[in-house]
């Protein structure tokens, strides 16, 4: 073989190292992108909150998220939570997750942020906007088996109930009111009335004409623990507590039978969804987001089987 025909193969092997090395440079998996979501609740911290965030923070780590968690100094503070949203955009936020704190006041800022970044609305929602996704459970549904056990308990007919309000502005909180309402008047002779929390816990100032409540029903965490704990340091004589919502204190007085009857949905499992939905919007593809979020009617005589427990104690898994 001619030198020249030795240099002509020595050049096309080192042509063909050389492409096989390019070419793996640049087939070589690159690391995936790290996403910044925000989740910002409408509470305070909270045991009430502690499983949405366990479920976030699990997606999280699934999904290559880094994930901020965001309370607010108090229930519902509306212009706080405006004033993060746009904190969190400012810092980099790839995505929202929000509990509203408002229905209607929310609106504006979501419709402006929409315009930047996906949002996805999880349990209480904001008017006309149409968010990445919404995770909850079937918030009228809820209030609508409630109230049906509510009824059963008293019989059906002739009884009075006291709801528990705090003046929010909550889609999700009218909606399980309306659930409820509908299930209690079914029956004749229920007199369902609007009571604010600290009202309720001081019958000095009821409603006037409004004697001792058959049941007080209370249909979000915060307002059913305070309940709870007047029942539990004051008596309750023959009235019955109702309410919907989950934490270690909820837990608690329920197994001592304190509340009758509660209520609770998959926190788990929204704050895992509320990440998935969140992380599907920016890769551009539809969250497979199922039925909806699970919700159970949990007692003390219930409590302890296996998937209440499930919902009831996330943290031992």
């Amino acid at each position: 073989m001619t030198k020249r025909w030795v240099l002509v193969l020595m050049l096309l092997l080192f042509t063909a190292a050389f492409l096989v090395l390019f070419s793996n440079l640049f087939s070589e998996e690159r690391p995936p992108r790290v996403y910044n979501v925000s989740m910002l609740i409408r509470g305070m911290t909270s045991d009430s909150w502690s499983s949405v965030r366990q479920g976030a923070e699990q997606a999280a780590s699934e999904m290559n998220v880094e994930l901020n968690f965001i309370t607010l100094s108090a229930e519902n503070a509306v212009e706080e939570q405006i004033s993060l949203l746009w904190r969190e955009l400012d810092d980099g936020a790839s995505a929202i997750i929000l509990s509203a704190a408002d229905y209607d006041k929310l609106s504006a800022p979501v419709g402006r942020m929409l315009e930047k970044v996906p949002v996805v609305s999880l349990e209480s929602p904001v008017r006309d906007q149409k968010v990445a996704a919404y995770v909850s459970a079937d918030n009228y549904d809820m209030g609508l088996s409630l109230g049906n056990r509510v009824a059963n308990d008293m019989g059906r007919y002739g009884f009075r109930v006291f709801v528990l309000t705090d003046g929010s502005n909550l889609e999700n909180l009218r909606l399980r009111r309306q659930g409820l309402e509908d299930a209690l008047t079914a029956g004749a002779g229920v007199e369902v009335v609007d009571v604010s929390v600290e009202d309720a816990l001081d019958p000095s100032k009821w409603p006037t004409g409004s004697g001792s409540p058959d049941a007080v029903v209370a249909l979000e965490p915060a307002a059913l623990e305070a309940a709870a704990q007047y029942f539990a340091d004051q008596g309750s004589g023959e009235t019955k507590l109702y309410g919907m919502g989950n934490s270690g204190k909820i837990a608690s007085f329920l197994d001592k039978g304190v509340i009758a009857a509660a209520v609770v949905q998959n926190d788990f499992g929204s704050g895992y969804l509320a990440v998935l939905s969140a992380v599907s919007a920016l890769e551009n593809r539809e969250a497979e987001l199922g039925p909806g979020v699970e919700y159970r009617i949990i007692d003390s005589s219930n409590m302890y089987d296996t998937e209440n427990q499930r919902l009831l104690f996330p943290f031992v898994r």
